[in-house]
C-alpha cells in the first residue's frame, strides 16, 4: 500500500499499483466485512465510499497479487464517488477464489461514476456457488450509478459473469469487451457486455 494525495479539486491522484490498493481499503474501510485476504484497513484514515479519483498513469499489477474489489459487496458498502480513468489502463488485476462477493475492478456501484477507463490483461474467476455472485471487469453490480467510456481487455471465468458489467441497473454507454468469457455452469448466465440489464 502506498498513500495517494489528493490534488487541488480534493481527488486522489493515483499513478501506481500502490496507491490504486490503498484507494480501495481507504473506500472499503475495514476489509473483514468484505470477506476478502486483508484484516485490517491499511489507509490510516477513516473509510470514505464517496471518495473520488484521478487516474494519473497507466498502471501494472504484478506477480498475481489478489484484487479486492472497490465498494465491496456489503449492505453499506457501495462506491458512491467518481472514479475517472483519464483514458489510462490498468493491467495484471487478479482474483481466484470462493468468495460469494461481486468480483471486478468495483464491486459495487451506487449513485457513483466510472469513466475514461480500461482493465486490461485481467484473470477473474470466482468458483462461489452462490447464485446471486457476478463477475466482470468494471463493475459487479451497478444499482444506480454510470459507467462509460470504459473497456475490458482479459478473461473471466464464472457462472455468472459481464464482460463490462454482470448486473446493471444504472447507465451503462459507450463501453466494450473483448477477450474470453467460461460458463463454468453452461447455464447461459452471461453476457458480452452485461448479463443482465
Amino acid at each position: 500500500y502506498q498513500p495517494a494525495t489528493q490534488n487541488a479539486s480534493g481527488k486522489y491522484e493515483i499513478g501506481n499499483a500502490g496507491q490504486l490498493y490503498w484507494f480501495a481499503a481507504l473506500v472499503n474501510g475495514d476489509a473483514k466485512v468484505c470477506n476478502f485476504n486483508e484484516t485490517d484497513n491499511p489507509t490510516g484514515t477513516k473509510q470514505n465510499r464517496a471518495a473520488s479519483a484521478v487516474l494519473t498513469a497507466d498502471i501494472t499489477v504484478e506477480n498475481k497479487r489478489i484484487w479486492t474489489p472497490i465498494g465491496c459487496d456489503e449492505s453499506g458498502y457501495e462506491y458512491k464517488g467518481t472514479f475517472d480513468g483519464q483514458y489510462h489502463t490498468i493491467k495484471g488485476l487478479y482474483y481466484k477464489g470462493s468468495e460469494s462477493q461481486g468480483i471486478g475492478l468495483f464491486s459495487q456501484l451506487e449513485r457513483g461514476t466510472i469513466q475514461n477507463v480500461g482493465v486490461v490483461d485481467f484473470s477473474f474467476t470466482s468458483t462461489s456457488t452462490n447464485t446471486e455472485s457476478y463477475v466482470a471487469g468494471i463493475c459487479a453490480y451497478n444499482y444506480s450509478g454510470t459507467i462509460k467510456n470504459c473497456f475490458c481487455i482479459g478473461e473471466i471465468h464464472s457462472s455468472r459473469a459481464g464482460g463490462v458489467c454482470a448486473h446493471n441497473e444504472g447507465n451503462l454507454s459507450n463501453c466494450y469487451f473483448y477477450g474470453k468469457i467460461v460458463d463454468e455452469t453452461n447455464a447461459g448466465n452471461v453476457g458480452g457486455v452485461c448479463y443482465y440489464n
